[in-house]
Protein backbone atom coordinates (compact mmCIF):
# COMPACT_ATOMS: atom_id res chain seq x y z
CA UNK A 1 0.00 0.00 0.00
CA UNK A 2 1.25 3.48 -0.84
CA UNK A 3 2.14 5.78 2.01
CA UNK A 4 -0.38 8.48 2.87
CA UNK A 5 1.03 11.95 3.47
CA UNK A 6 -0.92 14.90 4.85
CA UNK A 7 0.36 18.42 4.34
CA UNK A 8 -1.24 20.36 7.12
CA UNK A 9 -1.11 23.45 9.34
CA UNK A 10 -2.00 23.47 13.01
CA UNK A 11 -4.22 26.55 12.56
CA UNK A 12 -6.35 25.08 9.77
CA UNK A 13 -9.70 23.53 10.82
CA UNK A 14 -10.01 21.75 7.45
CA UNK A 15 -6.65 20.07 8.02
CA UNK A 16 -7.79 19.00 11.50
CA UNK A 17 -10.94 17.46 10.04
CA UNK A 18 -8.90 15.58 7.44
CA UNK A 19 -6.51 14.19 10.05
CA UNK A 20 -9.37 13.20 12.35
CA UNK A 21 -11.11 11.34 9.53
CA UNK A 22 -7.98 9.30 8.79
CA UNK A 23 -7.38 8.62 12.47
CA UNK A 24 -10.97 7.45 12.86
CA UNK A 25 -10.46 5.00 9.99
CA UNK A 26 -7.19 3.75 11.48
CA UNK A 27 -5.14 4.85 8.47
CA UNK A 28 -1.48 5.49 9.20
CA UNK A 29 -0.13 8.66 7.65
CA UNK A 30 2.91 10.89 7.63
CA UNK A 31 2.12 14.41 8.83
CA UNK A 32 4.00 17.29 7.22
CA UNK A 33 3.34 20.62 8.92
CA UNK A 34 3.44 23.68 6.64
CA UNK A 35 4.10 27.16 8.02
CA UNK A 36 1.47 29.15 6.12
CA UNK A 37 3.32 32.42 6.76
CA UNK A 38 6.57 31.02 5.34
CA UNK A 39 5.69 28.27 2.86
CA UNK A 40 8.57 26.23 1.45
CA UNK A 41 9.13 26.64 -2.29
CA UNK A 42 8.55 22.93 -2.95
CA UNK A 43 5.02 23.20 -1.54
CA UNK A 44 3.88 24.90 -4.77
CA UNK A 45 4.58 21.61 -6.58
CA UNK A 46 2.14 19.80 -4.30
CA UNK A 47 -0.55 22.42 -3.70
CA UNK A 48 -1.62 24.37 -6.76
CA UNK A 49 -3.13 27.19 -4.67
CA UNK A 50 -0.69 26.95 -1.77
CA UNK A 51 -3.37 25.84 0.67
CA UNK A 52 -3.73 23.03 3.17
CA UNK A 53 -4.79 20.33 3.68
CA UNK A 54 -3.35 18.24 0.90
CA UNK A 55 -3.52 14.47 1.01
CA UNK A 56 -0.96 12.67 -1.09
CA UNK A 57 -1.56 8.99 -1.74
CA UNK A 58 0.72 7.31 -4.22
CA UNK A 59 1.11 9.67 -7.16
CA UNK A 60 -2.20 11.49 -6.54
CA UNK A 61 -2.57 14.64 -4.45
CA UNK A 62 -5.90 16.08 -3.34
CA UNK A 63 -5.95 19.69 -2.20
CA UNK A 64 -9.64 20.38 -1.80
CA UNK A 65 -10.74 19.43 1.75
CA UNK A 66 -14.06 18.01 0.57
CA UNK A 67 -12.58 16.00 -2.30
CA UNK A 68 -9.86 14.71 0.01
CA UNK A 69 -12.51 13.38 2.39
CA UNK A 70 -14.34 11.70 -0.50
CA UNK A 71 -11.04 10.20 -1.65
CA UNK A 72 -10.42 8.87 1.85
CA UNK A 73 -13.80 7.18 1.78
CA UNK A 74 -13.09 5.48 -1.55
CA UNK A 75 -9.54 4.40 -0.65
CA UNK A 76 -10.17 3.47 3.02
CA UNK A 77 -13.83 2.43 3.43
Amino acid sequence: MAEVEIYSASVCPYAHRTRLALLEKGVEFKLIEIDLQNKPEWFADISLYGKVPVIKYGSAAFGNPLSSLFEQQSQFP
